[in-house]
C-alpha cells in the first residue's frame, strides 16, 4: 500500500508539471526490492509450514508473489491492467488427474504387473483424517465445517452496508414529511380558531354552530387530502430508494459472484466430547440431542400456542356428552377459531422476527425416543371430526417451513 501510495505520489507530481529525478526513482525501487525481500521472507516461512497440500499452496503463493513483483516493478500507468496473462509451472497430480477429490489425496504404490516386475501407480486413496494432519491430536477428532468465501463476505458486508444506509434514508425521509404534516396542521388549526373566533362575534344559535360544524369538517377534509398526499409521496419516494438499494446489490452480485465460490468447505479438529451437551453422563432414560436454538419469541409463541391448542381439547373433552351431529357443528366452529387464533398469532410474531432460522446449535438430554418439540409432534387430527380428544400431529403453522399461516 505504502510504496503504491508513492507511485500515485510521483504520478501527481508529473501532472502537476514537477519532473521525478533518477535519484527519486532509485530510492524508490530500493524501497521496493526492501517490500519484495520481505514479502518473499514472509512467505518462505509459510512454505516450510505446509504438509499435505504443499504443491497447491505453493502455486498460490508464487502466483501472489511474481503478481506483486510485476506490480512493483512496472510504471505507475500500467497499474490500470487489471489482469494479465503469464504461462507459470504448477505441480502435477501422480495419478494424472487435474484434482483429487474433496477428501482423497494421491499415494504411489508398488504393484505387481502380469510380466511379473513391479511397477509403481499413482491412485487416490481416501484420507484417513479430513483435516489434512496424519492423526489429530489426542481427544480430537475431525469435523467438516461449511464457511464463507472471503469474496461472499465481503458481498454480505456491502449488501448490509447499503440496507443500513437505505434504512437511514428512508427514516429521515418519513420524518421529514412527518415534520411537514404536523407543520401544515397546526397552521390549519391555527385558521380554524381565528375563524371560530371571528364567526362568534357575528353569528349566533343555529346559525353559528352550522357554521362551525361546515369549517370544521373541511379543516378534517384538508388534513385528511395532505396527509393521504403525503403518504403517497413516502412510498413512492421510498420505492425508489429501494430500486436503487436492489440494483446496487444486484450490481454487486452480478460483478464478483457470477464465477465465484460462495462457500468453501473446510475440514478442522475439535475437541471430542462423550456427551455433545457437556455432561459426563446424560440421566437414565435420556439421551444427548442437538436442536437449533430457539429465539426467546419463538418459545413465547409456542407457549401460547400450546396453552390454546390444550384449551381447545379440554372444552372438546366437554362436547363429546352432546349428540353426534351437534358435536360435529360444534368442533368445527371451534377449530375454525383456534385456527383464526393460531394465524393472527403466528402473523404477529412473524412481523417481529420469531421465525428466522437460528445459526447456533444447543444440545439438551432428552427422554424422547424421536426428540421434538410438543407441537411438532401433535397432529392435525384435532381438526378431524370423530378423532380421539388426544392431539397426535400439530397444526402445520407450528413446524419450519409451513405455510398454513401465510
Amino acid at each position: 500500500r505504502r510504496v503504491a501510495k508513492q507511485f500515485r505520489q510521483l504520478k501527481s507530481a508529473y501532472k502537476r508539471g514537477k519532473k521525478a529525478t533518477a535519484a527519486d526513482w532509485k530510492k524508490l525501487k530500493k524501497k521496493i526490492l526492501r517490500r519484495y525481500k520481505k514479502i518473499k521472507k514472509a512467505y518462505r516461512k509459510m512454505l516450510k509450514r505446509a504438509v499435505v497440500s504443499y504443491y497447491k499452496r505453493r502455486v498460490n503463493v508464487v502466483r501472489s508473489l511474481k503478481k506483486r513483483l510485476r506490480k512493483f516493478k512496472r510504471r505507475p500507468r500500467s497499474f490500470r491492467r487489471r489482469y494479465t496473462r503469464r504461462a507459470i509451472c504448477v505441480a502435477v497430480n501422480p495419478c494424472r488427474r487435474k484434482r483429487c477429490s474433496r477428501g482423497f489425496i494421491c499415494r504411489v504404490r508398488k504393484i505387481k504387473a502380469k510380466s511379473g516386475r513391479t511397477r509403481s501407480v499413482a491412485r487416490c486413496e481416501k484420507k484417513a483424517n479430513k483435516c489434512s494432519k496424519v492423526n489429530c491430536s489426542k481427544g480430537k477428532r475431525c469435523i467438516v465445517r461449511r464457511v464463507s468465501t472471503r469474496t461472499f463476505k465481503g458481498f454480505r458486508w456491502f449488501a448490509r452496508a447499503n440496507r443500513r444506509r437505505f434504512r437511514r434514508k428512508a427514516r429521515r425521509l418519513f420524518k421529514r414529511l412527518r415534520n411537514k404534516r404536523r407543520r401544515f396542521a397546526r397552521r390549519v388549526v391555527k385558521k380554524y380558531k381565528k375563524v371560530r373566533k371571528s364567526l362568534r362575534k357575528r353569528l349566533r344559535g343555529r346559525k353559528l354552530a352550522r357554521r362551525v360544524k361546515a369549517v370544521k369538517r373541511s379543516v378534517r377534509r384538508k388534513l385528511r387530502r395532505f396527509r393521504n398526499r403525503s403518504r403517497r409521496s413516502f412510498r413512492r419516494r421510498r420505492a425508489a430508494l429501494k430500486r436503487r438499494f436492489r440494483s446496487a446489490v444486484r450490481r454487486f452480485s452480478a460483478r464478483y459472484l457470477s464465477y465465484r465460490r460462495r462457500y468453501k468447505t473446510r475440514a478442522i479438529c475439535v475437541k471430542r466430547l462423550k456427551n455433545p451437551c457437556s455432561k459426563k453422563r446424560c440421566r437414565k432414560g435420556t439421551r444427548c440431542v442437538v436442536r437449533r436454538k430457539q429465539s426467546r419469541l419463538q418459545k413465547k409463541f409456542i407457549r401460547i400456542a400450546k396453552r390454546q391448542i390444550k384449551k381447545f381439547v379440554s372444552v372438546r373433552r366437554r362436547l363429546s356428552k352432546l349428540r353426534r351431529r351437534k358435536r360435529k357443528v360444534a368442533v368445527r366452529k371451534l377449530t375454525r377459531k383456534l385456527k383464526r387464533k393460531l394465524r393472527k398469532l403466528h402473523r404477529l410474531y412473524r412481523r417481529r422476527g420469531a421465525f428466522q432460522r437460528s445459526r447456533k446449535l444447543v444440545a439438551r438430554c432428552s427422554s424422547e425416543k424421536n426428540p421434538s418439540h410438543f407441537l411438532e409432534k401433535e397432529s392435525l387430527s384435532l381438526f378431524k371430526e370423530g378423532s380421539s380428544t388426544r392431539l397426535k400431529e400439530s397444526p402445520p403453522c407450528i413446524s419450519e417451513g409451513s405455510t398454513f399461516l401465510g
